[in-house]
């Protein structure tokens, strides 16, 4: 739960983000601490940042804290206001956000992709619901084929933001400030690019929605630009993830009953399809 106040004492905006409930204690705190240890990374960043953190107490067994207000959208509807250069340059600097983020804790051992921790968990938790239709079994036949080829890739491992969507990065035009940020754990860049550009894909409706399906590709690529991808085996492993994120969004959607699933297909069906068919291009140029 979060609320725009004006402090009485100097007159700022501020945001006040109070927890549920005492069951989910400890997550307040720990998004706080975060928040505090990341200033130094992004005092140096005149365009990127976090939330300044003001505050932090309980009160009624909630957890509280109090940051500085930042007046920007979030990056779906933000990218939905630009032009086409625009759009581009906009999509360049979020991966140069996300990129700060990472680099934000200093230098970081090498992994792998962990892709059987992947494929079991997602046959585990969604398999009932998409191995028996061969329009999402064929998919995951793909995701284990090309996993056995990005296995063994050794990869930089990076604090992972653990919930990083367009509406969890604000912009006003000249700044970029992130949202919910966990780094609860380290995982190669690919785990947070991925569920980024899926959701920048899905954002949007109208005549919007289909300018933003037209420019998709160039958003994308700036992205990744923007972020640092350069080679071609960490584009092979995003296009991985991409699919990876597509069934598991898939998958939950099936599980939720008849009306969910169908719902799931339409707003997912052609976004699994352009994933598969990344995942395939990509596997032929490696």
């Amino acid at each position: 739960m979060i609320r725009r106040y004006r402090c009485t004492r100097c007159g700022r905006d501020i945001a006040v983000k109070a927890s549920r409930n005492g069951n989910d204690r400890g997550w307040i705190h720990s998004e706080y601490a975060t928040l505090c240890a990341l200033q130094p990374a992004f005092a140096q960043h005149a365009e990127y940042g976090v939330l300044d953190p003001l505050a932090y107490f309980t009160m009624d067994d909630r957890e509280v804290m109090v940051t500085q207000w930042f007046a920007g959208r979030d990056f779906g509807a933000y990218l939905q206001t630009l032009d086409d250069d625009d759009l581009v340059a906009a999509a360049a600097g979020a991966g140069g956000w996300l990129h700060t983020l990472h680099a934000s804790h200093g230098a970081v051992a090498s992994g792998t992709p962990n892709t059987a921790d992947k494929l079991e968990y997602l046959t585990e938790t969604y398999g009932t619901a998409l191995l028996g239709d061969p329009r999402t079994r064929n998919p995951m036949d793909l995701l284990r084929v090309h996993a056995l080829e990005i296995e063994h890739l050794r990869l930089c491992e990076v604090p992972i933001h653990g919930d990083f969507k367009p509406e969890n990065l604000l912009c006003d035009g000249r700044r970029y400030v992130g949202l919910d940020i966990q780094l609860r754990s380290h995982a190669i860049a690919a785990y947070d690019l991925a569920p980024f550009l899926n959701h920048v894909w899905l954002a949007g409706h109208g005549a919007r929605r289909v300018r933003l399906e037209h420019r998709y590709a160039h958003i994308e690529a700036a992205f990744l630009n923007g972020y640092g991808v350069s080679t071609d085996e960490e584009r092979y492993v995003v296009r991985w993830a991409l699919l990876y994120y597509v069934l598991c969004q898939l998958g939950s959607y099936r599980q939720r009953g008849w009306v969910a699933s169908c719902y799931g297909d339409w707003k997912l069906g052609p976004l699994l399809r352009l994933r598969a068919l990344g995942l395939r291009r990509s596997g032929a140029m490696a």
